[in-house]
């Protein structure tokens, strides 16, 4: 008997569609490979449920009838979830550019095409920094992958075809490492004996094997700065974090068909409303431009004569802090929430804010930007 033990599964990533058995693992990008290898962490999860119809009787009388029968009538969309660290770092085979070990994964978040590195795909990398933006995601349908989840102790291994993400949530609690919860779907969940790219399978290269000398971030270190004109005059407040979130949500779903008299499969995915929030929390310091000063600004202007309808604060948010490595989210335009008091031994904030685009067809309510120091 062999035991499948969730300490020993590996993730794998390949943009090559399932029931294919070539992969490449040429070079250390996509512009020059096509499956990787992604650390996950503890509480990974993947899941395939049936929908099913239940019919019962309901009738009067000394002797009713009171059967039921129950009719499987769909089989849903797989459920996925994992959580990655952020991690960037030069590569040293690609001229020092910066990249990140979850590369693939922001690929699918915001574009539908494959990442060249450098113009498509919604990454850029370059010997300054990695970008990631929006502007490729105005579409009906975004980047499927395929996924496979290999048990080395077992041999076990299930591959995941057309999987789709649906959002990713970055956390960076102050005594953690920051890191990127992946939540998606998956049309189909099938057990493979031979057909996935394992290190002593079909091909010497079959994937890029993860990046171990990567860099993480503490988060710790990190800090936030916003800019606005709440006050009637530009003022730029800053000051360190306890803690904080920012989440950027698809609004994906998967269409199942709905025949009769048949076990319908899911058809494909879409798309809806993108929306990009988030909230940090720091303590209530009443230094100069820190965040009591804010907190009072925003109160102001709500109770003014004359109060901003929507309260746009520029926000900087730097996990990791100022100098390498660090990943910088760069927020142009964010609705403020006021914030609410935290009572504790020591009086904090929460701050919920949701990232805006510059019109409704705007795809420029946010860029990422991943900076490493270690070469590898």
């Amino acid at each position: 008997m062999a035991l499948s033990l969730s300490r020993n599964a590996t993730f794998y990533a390949s943009y090559v569609a399932a029931g294919t058995s070539t992969w490449d693992g040429t070079g250390t990008n996509p512009s020059d490979a096509d499956t990787f290898e992604i650390p996950i962490l503890d509480g990974f999860s993947f899941s395939q449920a049936t929908g099913t119809q239940n019919v019962t009787l309901n009738e009067a009388g000394a002797t009713p009838k009171r059967g039921q029968k129950i009719f499987n009538t769909s089989l849903e969309p797989v459920d996925w979830s994992f959580t990655t660290y952020m991690r960037p770092f030069t590569d040293s085979a690609d001229s020092d550019k910066h990249s990140a070990t979850e590369k693939l994964l922001w690929n699918a978040l915001v574009s539908n095409t494959q990442t060249n590195n450098t113009s498509t795909g919604g990454i850029a990398c370059d010997t300054t920094d990695m970008t990631i933006d929006f502007e490729d995601s105005e579409h009906n349908q975004l980047l499927k992958f395929t996924g496979w989840f290999a048990f080395s102790d077992s041999s076990l291994t299930y591959e995941l075809a057309n999987m789709c993400v649906t959002s990713a949530s970055i956390d960076f609690d102050i005594d953690g490492i920051a890191q990127i919860t992946w939540t998606g779907y998956a049309a189909s969940i099938t057990q493979v004996d031979t057909d996935y790219p394992d290190e002593s399978g079909h091909l010497t290269d079959g994937y890029v094997p993860a990046n171990t000398d990567a860099d993480f971030i503490l988060n710790r270190l990190s800090t936030v700065t916003l800019t606005s004109t709440i006050s009637g005059s530009s003022k730029v407040y800053t000051f360190p974090l306890t803690g904080g979130n920012v989440t950027i949500d698809n609004g994906l779903s998967f269409v199942t068909a709905e025949e009769l008299g048949k076990i319908n499969t899911p058809i494909d995915h879409q798309v809806g409303t993108r929306a990009i929030s988030g909230n940090f929390t720091c303590y209530l310091d009443s230094a100069a431009l820190s965040s009591k000063v804010m907190y009072d600004d925003i109160l102001a202007d709500i109770n003014g004569a004359a109060p901003d309808v929507t309260n746009v604060f520029d926000i900087d948010l730097k996990i990791g802090g100022a100098s390498a490595p660090f990943v910088q989210f760069d927020i142009p335009r964010a609705h403020l929430e006021l914030p609410s008091i935290d009572t504790a031994d020591v009086m904090g904030v929460t701050v919920n804010f949701t990232a805006l685009e510059s019109d409704f067809a705007g795809e420029d309510e946010m860029t990422v930007n991943y900076k490493g120091l270690t070469s590898t």
